[in-house]
C-alpha cells in the first residue's frame, strides 16, 4: 500500500518535497525514470550498487557504474545513474516515518486476533458486547483505501501513531450511550430536533457527567446526521486511556 502511493505531492510527506517536485532533478526523474509512485523510487534505492556506495561513503557516489540496471539507464539517456539513484533516495527521505515503505510500524498489541474478531462477529449476531477494532485492512487497490475529501488543514500534519497499550483496569469500566439527532415525527408536539452535528452522551454509571456535545468548532450547513459520531469522539476524549470504554 505504501509503494502504491504516488511520490509527486505525497499526502504524508514533509513540506520540502512541494519544493522538490518541480526541479530539473525530478523531471529527469519522471521523464527518464519513469518515477510516479513510491514504488518506482524503490527500484533506484534499493540497486546492490548504490547500496554499496552509500556503505562505503555517505554522501559521494561514482559518476558511472558497470551494472545492468545503470548499462539501461545510460542508454535511455542517463547521464549519471547513480546521481539519479541519490536523488530518489533524497525524495524518499522527505515521506514521514508513517508512510515511510523501510518503517516498520511498531508491533502495539492492539489490533484484535482472530479469536478476538470470531468474538465479534458472534457479538454483531446476537447483539452482544463488540471490541473495537483499531486495524483497517484493505486489500484491494489504493483507490479502495483513499479519499480525498479532507479537511486541507490536515494535509501537513502527519497522521495518528497508535500508542501502546498501558494497563486495563476493568473495574473502572466505562459505559457511555450515545444518541443523535431524532425526527420530528418522534419528538413531542412543539419540540425542536437537535441540530444533525449534535448529540448528547449519557452515563448511567455517572449520570452528572452526561452532556450534550456538538463539534469544536461548529460548522454549518450539516447535511448528514453526525450526532452519534460527535458524541463517540467525546466519550473517548473523556474516557481516561486505562479504562475499558463501551459505547450502546
Amino acid at each position: 500500500m505504501k509503494g502504491a502511493l504516488p511520490i509527486w505531492y505525497h499526502l504524508g510527506a514533509k513540506k520540502r518535497l512541494r519544493l522538490l517536485n518541480n526541479t530539473r532533478v525530478s523531471d529527469f526523474l519522471r521523464d527518464r525514470h519513469g518515477v510516479s509512485y513510491v514504488a518506482d523510487l524503490l527500484k533506484l534505492t534499493r540497486r546492490t550498487c548504490f547500496r554499496r556506495a552509500r556503505a562505503q561513503s555517505n554522501d559521494f557516489v561514482p559518476s558511472t557504474c558497470e551494472c545492468r540496471a545503470c548499462g539501461e539507464d545510460t542508454a535511455r539517456g542517463c547521464k549519471h545513474p547513480l546521481g539519479c539513484c541519490k536523488a530518489a533516495a533524497n525524495l524518499l527521505e522527505q515521506v514521514r516515518p508513517k508512510w515511510h515503505p523501510d518503517v516498520e510500524p511498531v508491533p502495539d498489541g492492539l489490533t484484535l486476533t482472530s479469536k478476538c474478531l470470531d468474538a465479534n462477529t458472534e457479538a454483531l449476531e446476537s447483539e452482544g458486547v463488540v471490541t473495537f477494532n483499531p486495524s483497517l485492512t484493505e486489500r484491494g487497490s489504493i483507490m479502495e483505501a483513499m479519499r480525498v475529501f479532507v479537511d486541507p488543514s490536515v494535509h501537513d500534519e502527519p497522521p495518528a501513531i497508535r500508542a501502546r497499550a498501558g494497563r486495563i483496569v476493568e473495574d473502572e469500566a466505562v459505559t457511555a450511550y450515545l444518541v443523535g439527532p431524532s425526527s420530528r415525527k418522534s419528538l413531542p408536539k412543539g419540540a425542536e430536533p437537535m441540530p444533525n452535528n449534535m448529540g448528547l452522551v449519557y452515563y448511567p454509571g455517572s449520570p452528572e457527567k452526561s452532556a450534550i456535545v456538538r463539534p469544536r468548532p461548529p460548522r454549518g450547513n450539516i447535511l448528514m446526521q453526525q450526532g452519534e459520531v460527535t458524541a463517540a469522539l467525546h466519550a473517548v476524549e473523556d474516557t481516561p486511556k486505562d479504562s475499558p470504554l463501551r459505547l450502546v
